[in-house]
């Protein structure tokens, strides 16, 4: 693929809230494997993940929407940016290059390959990396709000797991918080100071929570297949 691109997509925009454009990828994948289809996803449930469509399609042409993933309207994107540039900002700042561990995204491994080797790497938080990559997806806009701030940290909480061993430490995680938030610096100054920091510590604690949730998940799936 030449120049692969990234784009930050808000789901809550008006655009995109046609209950016939959006669909669940669970709903549609559990509706194909019911009816003999992609067995591909024998083992994958896609239960985070939104299928979109330009189509107004019924249930039972659903199976378009894995093929066709359509336009996204321009008024619902946050940011779009070259796959490259999160090389030029790993490569410009160590902290950066820790975060990302793009060194772990390597052709033939799957992707819980690439999470078990993510976790492992039991890294902490870093407030001024994790601010200078939400800058670079363009949460610093006009048009942000303080619920993409906090889903964009959750994300990182729970995807590249950063640990949050502090989230009990209120004065480590408010130092954490401002360093966030000035390191993000909004371009307008639509949000306060204080509301970004609520929206990382907020973040925080719903990623570290999702942690230990799938956490707990796998110990019981384990334990129930040793019994």
């Amino acid at each position: 693929m030449i120049n692969p691109q990234i784009a930050l997509i808000a789901l809550d925009h008006p655009c995109v809230q046609d209950s016939k454009k959006k669909f669940d990828a669970s709903s549609v994948l559990a509706w194909l494997k019911k009816n003999g289809q992609a067995q591909w996803a024998r083992h994958y449930r896609g239960r985070t993940e939104i299928c979109m469509s330009d189509f107004p399609l019924s249930m039972n042409q659903a199976y378009i929407v894995l093929v066709f993933w359509a336009s996204i309207p321009v008024e619902s994107v946050i940011q779009r940016f070259s796959l490259s540039e999160l090389g030029t900002l790993a490569h410009a700042s160590d902290s950066c290059a820790e975060l990302l561990g793009l060194e772990e995204f390597r052709p033939g491994r799957t992707v819980p390959q690439v999470v078990a080797r993510l976790r492992e790497r039991n890294i902490g938080l870093r407030p001024d990396a994790m601010g200078r990559l939400a800058r670079t997806f363009g949460l610093d806009g006009a048009e942000v709000h303080l619920d993409h701030i906090r889903d964009f940290v959750t994300s990182l909480v729970d995807g590249w797991t950063p640990q949050c061993d502090q989230l009990e430490d209120a004065h480590t995680m408010s130092s954490h918080a401002m360093t966030f938030a000035t390191s993000l610096r909004s371009r307008t100054r639509v949000h306060h100071l204080q509301e970004i920091m609520g929206a990382f510590l907020d973040g925080c604690r719903q990623g570290n929570e999702n942690i230990q949730f799938y956490a707990r998940r796998k110990r019981n799936v384990y334990r129930r297949r040793t019994d």
